[in-house]
């Protein structure tokens, strides 16, 4: 990686298409530092529609994953969820501290506003 090149604009996007918008290892690719591209990308849109093209299908991906666990009766999915995305209807995560014996454990639930009365 050598100070004072100027790497193309094609080169870089090339580059985050095939690592999916890995800017650690399209820098490799490249031959260049990934704070570069970083700041290639604050001034050029090609770089950063890229870079947030794969960030952005990422997150769908992982929606849809996490759609198919809660569809499957995963707890942690359906608590996942509720604790972070049914806010709006009432759901939120409650801790209690519960004594066993000589043990102090700390017991997390997601309970909804209108059922918190136990």
């Amino acid at each position: 990686m050598s100070r004072g090149v100027w790497h193309k604009t094609e080169d870089i996007v090339r580059a985050l298409q095939e690592t999916r918008g890995g800017i650690w290892l399209a820098a490799e690719k490249v031959g260049c530092s990934p704070y570069t591209i970083m700041r290639r990308a604050q001034q050029n849109p090609k770089i950063r529609e890229t870079i947030d093209h794969y960030r952005q299908r990422r997150s769908d991906v992982a929606e849809m994953k996490l759609e198919q666990a809660i569809l499957a009766g995963e707890q942690w999915a359906i608590q996942f969820q509720l604790r972070t995305q049914a806010k709006d209807r009432g759901y939120y995560e409650r801790q209690e501290t519960v004594t066993k014996g000589e043990t102090l454990e700390v017991v997390t639930r997601v309970v909804r506003r209108d059922a918190d009365h136990d």
